[in-house]
């Protein structure tokens, strides 16, 4: 069922007339639906598409669908027309999905127009849901997912100047399991570029950028297990890079956080904060631990990534247990302000040598990686950073060079 209807506010173009073969355009999107609308209706059904056509559809939720199914062979759609923009202006929701599966929304544009405040995108106990080609701003959060998510696709979205997280999911009693974030920009936003709080197994966070939000660029907090984080872009953000932290409250529990792989990523920490405002990055870590509710931060795998600092430690324990149950292998590790701190515990500072001596760590390398262009001044004009390579990192020479690495990872970003 269909919570709000859309209300329209404005149309700037009219909708599809009965001579334009709607599943001729639906073939062209990749999809094969059994019946076409161009307005949402009570009762789709599996195989349904509402096409939308350009315009502000404002409300409080401005698409809310609930209790409503697909199926994996026939998905119900929501998506623009191809050229139109479709702009959702909803005050606490611009688009939500409440105890729904197998349901797709494709181009639209979430906004919100009245207070600033709400999810751009509202996620919550449902499974096999996609967002695909979603632009999101305005909100407090680009998008919000809670609670009992399952088998969760988010890509090739853009999430931009909300004040909190562009992305925030987390989980409670119920945990998520197998949520994919990939090939989304995530920038300007008033916190974190992505954050997962609460339990959950088989997180994918792949090709992504994540740029100038005032917080961390990915946080994962409180359960976050046998998950991937891979080939992702994180640069020019004003706290950590990447955060894996214990802590616990009264609404998400603190749980153990293990299993989780860390490969082919950038991430590069400056000096001044994107704003141009205090405080400074300069002293945060590429890689935080911080496991303040004794839970646990083990088997964790950080390999071939490519971390950057300005004055701050690469990698910041919580204990010396975490140097020992967590591994560094043939990442190449760069500090503006020298190798003199590599990584810290509980703020004792160690070189390079103590990290390839770890138990399971080894043949990281200390070297400018050889970006094409990127400089600590381009942080107001974060177009500026082209972060190619020219030439393979110092970790992959190194592995070359002993014969331990056959074929050089392509990294895509």
């Amino acid at each position: 069922m269909l919570r709000a209807s859309l209300c329209l506010v404005l149309v700037f173009a009219a909708s599809a007339g009965a001579d334009v073969d709607l599943f001729a355009i639906a073939e062209s999107m990749g999809y094969n639906p059994t019946r076409i609308f161009t307005q949402p209706t009570e009762m789709l059904l599996p195989g349904d598409m509402v096409l939308l056509s350009e315009g502000v559809y404002q409300s409080d939720y401005a698409l809310s669908v609930a209790n409503t199914n697909g199926t994996a062979q026939n998905p119900i759609v929501f998506a623009a027309m191809p050229g139109h923009q479709v702009i959702l202006d909803g005050q606490s929701a611009s688009l939500e999905a409440r105890d729904c599966s197998h349901i797709i929304f494709d181009g639209l544009t979430l906004a919100n127009s009245q207070n600033n405040l709400g999810q751009g995108a509202r996620l919550t106990s449902s499974n096999n849901i996609t967002l695909r080609n979603i632009d999101s701003s305005g909100h407090t959060y680009g998008v919000w997912g809670m609670q009992d998510l399952h088998d969760v696709v988010i890509e090739n979205c853009v999430f931009h100047h909300n004040s909190s997280s562009g992305v925030n999911l987390g989980a409670s009693s119920i945990s998520n399991s197998d949520i994919t974030i990939r090939d989304c920009l995530i920038y300007n936003n008033g916190g974190d570029g992505i954050q997962h709080v609460g339990a959950i197994a088989g997180l994918s966070v792949d090709n992504n950028v994540i740029h100038s939000n005032a917080g961390a660029g990915i946080s994962l907090l409180e359960g976050v297990c046998d998950s991937l984080i891979e080939a992702n872009l994180v640069f020019n953000n004003s706290r950590h890079g990447i955060l894996l932290r214990n802590e616990g409250s009264q609404y998400v529990p603190a749980g153990s956080q293990d299993g989780n792989t860390f490969i082919d990523n950038i991430i590069w920490i400056g000096l001044h904060a994107w704003n141009g405002q205090s405080p400074s990055p300069a002293d945060k870590n590429a890689i935080m631990f911080e496991d303040l509710a004794g839970t646990g931060l083990t088997n964790n795998s950080f390999q071939d990534n490519i971390l950057v600092t300005y004055s701050g430690a690469l990698v910041a324990f919580s204990s010396d247990q975490q140097t020992v149950e967590n591994s560094f292998v043939a990442n190449t590790l760069f500090r503006y302000c020298g190798p003199g701190v590599i990584y810290t515990v509980e703020g004792a500072s160690f070189v390079l040598d103590d990290l390839n001596s770890l138990a399971h760590s080894g043949m990281n390398a200390f070297g400018w990686p050889g970006f094409d262009d990127v400089s600590l001044e381009y942080y107001n004009t974060p177009e500026r950073f082209n972060f190619g390579m020219p030439e393979p990192s110092a970790a992959a020479c190194l592995l070359l060079c002993s014969g331990m690495l056959s074929v050089l990872r392509r990294r895509r970003r």
